[in-house]
Order: C-alpha cells, then sequence, then structure tokens
C-alpha cells in the first residue's frame, strides 16, 4: 500500500486520537541517524544506545539504565547441535548399509534429539545470563563455552502515566544493536530448513523402512541432503559491518517516535500505563529482552493478574512491503482483554492495509521472553525484496522506505485507541477486618 492510501484512511476514521501526532518522516530521520554497525558490545552500539535514551529524557519520559551480562554459548551450542545432528544422520546411513539392526536406534536419538532442541536452547539462554544468581553446574558450563558480553537496555516511561493495578499496561519493544553474517539471511534460512526438515524426515523413513522396504532409498536421499546442507552452517559468524538500517533501526524509529507523539496526548498519559523498551543483545539469542524479563517476571506478572498486559516489539519494519505478524496467535482472553493479534488485525482492517503470518525457521525476536511467561506480546515486521539483505553491508540507510514507517507507525496507534478504550477491570474486593 502506498503511503498516500494510508493518509487517506486514517483521516476517513480517526477520531479520539487526532491529537496524537505521529511523524513517519520523523521516524525516518532518527533510523537513518543510527544506522551504522553497532554490534553489542561497541563504541557504536553504546553511543547509539545513550543517544536514545537521552530524546527519550528530553521528550519528558523518566529513563532508567539495567545493565545486564552475558555469555554468547548459544553459538557455540548452535555448531554443536548441527554437528550432533550430523553424526547421528551419517552413523544411521552407515549402519543402514551394513545392514545392522541398529539404525532404528539412531534415527530414534536423531528425533529425540530434534524435538528437544527448543528446550535445549532456552535452558542455553538462560544459563548464560550473569545475573547474580547462584552458579548452578549449567550456567557455569554456559559462561566457561561463551564470550562475555555487558550491555543495557533502557528502560523509559512517562512521569506521570497511570500505574495502577488496574490500568492497561503497553510495552513498546525495539532493539538497537545490529549484526553482520558472511552468509546471506535466505541462505541460512533455507539450510536450516532443509538440514532440520530433511534429518527429521530422515529418521521418521528410516524407523517405518523395515514395514516398507521401499522408504529406503527416498530415506538415504534425505540424509545425505540434510548433511551436505549442515556443512556450512559449521561456519555460522558474527561480525559488526551491518549498517542495521532496516534491522533494527527502522524498529527504534517507529518507538522512539510513537514515544514522543504519546507523551503529548493527555488522554494517553491519563489511561494508559506506557513503558519504552530498547533492548541490546537481540542479535544474540535475545538476551537483552530475556534478562529484563528476568529480573521483572514478578512485576510483570502480578499487572497481567491485575489488569491488562500487552508487549508490542517492531523489527524491521522500515521497507515498503507487506506488513507481518509474529506470534502464536490468540491467548485465551475475555471480551474485556482482547488478544493482540486481535488488536492489530482489526486497526490494519480499519485503515485498509493487510497483515499476515510470518514464521522464519529458528529466527528469534524480542517478543518471546514475554510470551513465554504468559503475556499478550508479538512482533510486527514488513517484509520486501530488500529485507533479503539484514545482517550484510547491503543493509543500509538508503533501503529505507517511508512507506514501512508510516504503516507500522498508524497502525500501533489504532491499537492504542482500542487500547484506551477497554474497560478498567474490576479490582478484587476486600473483607474488612473483622473488629
Amino acid at each position: 500500500m502506498s503511503s498516500g492510501n494510508i493518509g487517506t484512511t486514517i483521516i476517513t476514521h480517526m477520531t479520539d486520537y487526532e491529537a496524537i501526532h505521529y511523524e513517519a518522516r520523523q521516524a525516518l530521520q532518527i533510523s537513518r541517524r543510527i544506522s551504522r554497525p553497532r554490534l553489542v558490545g561497541s563504541q557504536a552500539e553504546i553511543q547509539v544506545g545513550r543517544e536514545l535514551a537521552s530524546r527519550l529524557d528530553q521528550a519528558g519520559f523518566r529513563v532508567h539504565a539495567e545493565p545486564f551480562r552475558f555469555h554468547d554459548a548459544s553459538i557455540v551450542f548452535l555448531k554443536l547441535e548441527v554437528i550432533s545432528c550430523q553424526v547421528l544422520v551419517a552413523a544411521t546411513i552407515w549402519l543402514y548399509a551394513l545392514g545392522s539392526s541398529i539404525p532404528s536406534v539412531t534415527a530414534a536419538l536423531l528425533l529425540l534429539m530434534l524435538g528437544l532442541l527448543a528446550r535445549l536452547n532456552n535452558a542455553v539462554r538462560k544459563g548464560s545470563l550473569v545475573d547474580g544468581r547462584k552458579q548452578t553446574a549449567w550456567s557455569s558450563l554456559c559462561h566457561r563455552l561463551g564470550r562475555s558480553y555487558n550491555a543495557t537496555t533502557y528502560v523509559a516511561r512517562m512521569p506521570d502515566s497511570s500505574q495502577g493495578a488496574s490500568a492497561t499496561h503497553l510495552l513498546i519493544v525495539a532493539h538497537y544493536d545490529s549484526k553482520s553474517q558472511r552468509m546471506p539471511l535466505a541462505a541460512r534460512i533455507f539450510l536450516f530448513s532443509v538440514g532440520t526438515v530433511g534429518a527429521m524426515l530422515f529418521a521418521v523413513l528410516v524407523l517405518l523402512s523395515p514395514l516398507k522396504p521401499v522408504l529406503a532409498m527416498p530415506a538415504m536421499a534425505l540424509g545425505g541432503l540434510a548433511l551436505m546442507a549442515g556443512v556450512p552452517l559449521w561456519f555460522l559468524d558474527l561480525a559488526n559491518e551491518s549498517p542495521g538500517a532496516i534491522d533494527n533501526a527502522s524498529g527504534v524509529g517507529v518507538v522512539m517516535e510513537l514515544a514522543r507523539a504519546l507523551a503529548n496526548d493527555p488522554r494517553v498519559r491519563s489511561k494508559l500505563d506506557l513503558t519504552v523498551l530498547l533492548t541490546s543483545a537481540e542479535e544474540v539469542s535475545t538476551m537483552g529482552a530475556l534478562a529484563y524479563v528476568q529480573r521483572h517476571e514478578t512485576e510483570l506478572r502480578r499487572l497481567d493478574r491485575l489488569g491488562h498486559v500487552y508487549v508490542l516489539n517492531f523489527d524491521g519494519v522500515g521497507v515498503d512491503g507487506t506488513l507481518r505478524w509474529v506470534g502464536k496467535g490468540e491467548r485465551a482472553a475475555s471480551s474485556s482483554e482482547p488478544c493482540l493479534l486481535c488488536l492489530v488485525r482489526q486497526a490494519c482492517k480499519e485503515l485498509g492495509c493487510k497483515i499476515r503470518r510470518f514464521n522464519l525457521p529458528g529466527a528469534l525476536y524480542d517478543h518471546l521472553p514475554f510470551a513465554a511467561i504468559g503475556l499478550h506480546a508479538g512482533t510486527l515486521v514488513a517484509v520486501s525484496r530488500a529485507s533479503l539483505g539484514v545482517h550484510t553491508r547491503r543493509d543500509s540507510a538508503d533501503q529505507l522506505a517511508l512507506a514501512g514507517f508510516e504503516q507500522a507507525g498508524q497502525v500501533t496507534l489504532k491499537v492504542i485507541q482500542a487500547l484506551l478504550d477497554l474497560p478498567e477491570p474490576e479490582k478484587p474486593c476486600q473483607t474488612p477486618a473483622s473488629s
């Protein structure tokens, strides 16, 4: 959709939030300004974080820096997982060629390992944080395997926003770090998909082949394909050559401009408990968001029990492409607590723009640690041909498009209008003390 169409639709549907003046060009300018390589821990990343915090302070927010430390053990474990899967595939093929009856055992182990990878990776991420808790054998292992990083998440709140137990709480999130890798994003996604799906189908066919011997040949072909796909994944690297314009200076620009616009609206200040969250280390297994959630989990859960808590993350929205939703979808919700995806879909419907689901195998987003504790959480992204350049030198400021900033900003304003119209949850009754 062109920016002109969005603007026309907004005028048609604009009601109570006419006073919220979101400027897409300002969001674009902020994104261009910070579009330079800023790997977590680099001097540029530190400077950009401080610059953004200063902007929020000038807009009237109370800004709090939350430093955290972590190890990148997830990168080491990823390579070990790839190699382990390949060893099991190769062993199964070798045993099958020898006519052994053991291939079904190694195939079953391969399926079990693939099924446990998500839980293992979550455990690695949590074990990689240095959070002051007593070290376990697991966290000690994660700390030994990974390189140590120091980073900072910036938390900004409006000074007079509603913080009562029955308030509607909204966190708008974007990560300000970037990274580059030698292998293009599309190639990595393809290889991970082929390797994972190929290995899974290979194991299933091997287990079924005693019943149907005809399945042996396609099983061996899939096993060979999975082996070849995994070899380039041994050499995944982490570098600092991408300007990170789309990923994720664009998300930061939208969040910063939304914060400025919302801070000046009296209805928002009185009815919405707004938190702006600028995370670092998203490019290293979402460690910034994970550190924030672990530090504030008790409070987040309490607020969610007593009111409405929504987490909307922005990642790669600054391109002229279709808006996408990343998240599991609708959490069970009452009529007075609509799911976040429902609100986004309704906003897009009113604005006349499309919203589609989006899922990249192995991709991580900052909403995931929030969703893991049961909150309404999701990520908005936009996808176009320019998006293929993320994590490379091609992800530069000249790839940004004003239409993407308009689309993401106006959809979010519609969502916020719906949140402002939510009824206040009933406060729990308190039994008077007996005399």
